[in-house]
């Protein structure tokens, strides 16, 4: 054999081995972008760090769009925030008022129709988009005149906590890292 066949059939061999060793390289990769695709069009996030599933509640005066409480948090918690908000505000409303005249968390009620917005998304940490909110459900309702604030807040809680369960039965939405 001469040396430049013996040349040819290294090279071919080298490229060969090469070929072997980063083409399943290069399909893991490209099969790992983590590709949502929206109604928009596809968004690469890459590597996924982290994914959590965030609620933000927005209540506000139906006639004049005044925000009563917004609360923007993991949605185990919203209640909770949006609870502690509201005591802040009832705190308020007690200064300088008789003991028989205070409301609580309880008795408080609204005195004008609100809009009850709840937005369930997920927030990811990824390779390629550091900071990403794919929003899975939005709801909007009204609260009455005379509905309970506590009872809307708590409403907003279990809507929430469903999301929580179906986000968790389907083991979340993408591969993490």
């Amino acid at each position: 054999m001469s040396n430049k066949a013996s040349a040819a059939i290294l090279g071919v061999s080298i490229i060969a081995a090469t070929a072997t060793y980063t083409v399943p390289h290069w399909i893991n990769e490209r099969s790992n972008q983590n590709i949502l695709e929206t109604t928009v069009g596809g968004v690469r996030l890459g590597k996924v760090y982290s994914e959590s599933l965030k609620a933000k509640l927005i209540i506000k005066n139906a006639e004049t769009g005044d925000v009563f409480i917004e609360v923007d948090e993991n949605a185990d918690s919203v209640y909770k925030v949006a609870k502690d908000r509201f005591v802040g505000l009832i705190k308020l409303t007690n200064e300088g008022k008789d003991e028989k005249d205070k409301i609580t968390v309880d008795t408080a009620s609204f005195k004008q129709n609100m809009t009850v917005t709840l937005t369930i998304y997920a927030a990811y940490r990824s390779e390629y988009q550091p900071l990403y909110s794919l929003t899975l459900g939005e709801d909007e309702s009204t609260a009455t005149v005379g509905a309970s604030v506590n009872g809307v807040l708590q409403q907003a809680q279990a809507q929430c906590d469903k999301a929580i369960q179906n986000f968790r039965a389907s083991g979340q939405i993408l591969k993490l890292e």
